[in-house]
C-alpha cells in the first residue's frame, strides 16, 4: 500500500464510485452486529450517524504512515468512516482483506450520504441472511 494514497482523478468527479470486493468485505467485517435493530430495520439514529449528512470529493486529508491510517484534520463525515479508521488502525482489517484503507476512506467520504446508507443497509441485510454465500453475495451487493 502507498504511504499516501490519493483518489484517481476520475473518482474525484464521481461520488457514485464503486467499492472493490475486498473493500466491501472489510466493511462487512467491521459492521458485524454493531447495528441497533428495531422491528422495522436499523435504528434511525444509528443510521443517521453512520451515513452522515455530507460528502466531500476533496482528497488529501487522509494518508498512511508507519503507525497506520491518519486523518490530518477533523474531516471525517460519517460514523462509517470512523469505523473504518478504527478498524484499520486497531484491527488491521485493511491488511486482513487486502484493501487500501486510505483509498476506501476517500471513496466512502466521496459517497452521497444516501448511498452510504444503502451500503450499510445492504451489509446489515447480508449479516441477517443466515443462508448467505458471503463471497458471492458481496459481489452483487447493490447500494
Amino acid at each position: 500500500m502507498n504511504s499516501q494514497a490519493t483518489m484517481p482523478s476520475n473518482t474525484r468527479n464521481n461520488p457514485e464510485i464503486d467499492l472493490t470486493k475486498e473493500e466491501k468485505l472489510l466493511v462487512f467485517d467491521l459492521l458485524n452486529g454493531c447495528c441497533l435493530r428495531t422491528k422495522d430495520g436499523p435504528h434511525p439514529h444509528y443510521m443517521r450517524e453512520m451515513a452522515g449528512d455530507k460528502y466531500d470529493l476533496t482528497p488529501g486529508d487522509i494518508s498512511r504512515n508507519n503507525e497506520g491510517v491518519i486523518v490530518h484534520k477533523e474531516s471525517l463525515l460519517s460514523g462509517l468512516e470512523y469505523e473504518i479508521l478504527d478498524g484499520c488502525n486497531l484491527e488491521k482489517v485493511d491488511s486482513k482483506w487486502d484493501a487500501d484503507g486510505v483509498q476506501l476512506l476517500h471513496k466512502i467520504r466521496a459517497m452521497l450520504p444516501e448511498r452510504r446508507q444503502r451500503l450499510i443497509e445492504g451489509i446489515v441485510a447480508l449479516w441477517e441472511n443466515e443462508n448467505r454465500n458471503l463471497f458471492q453475495d458481496i459481489e452483487h451487493l447493490a447500494y
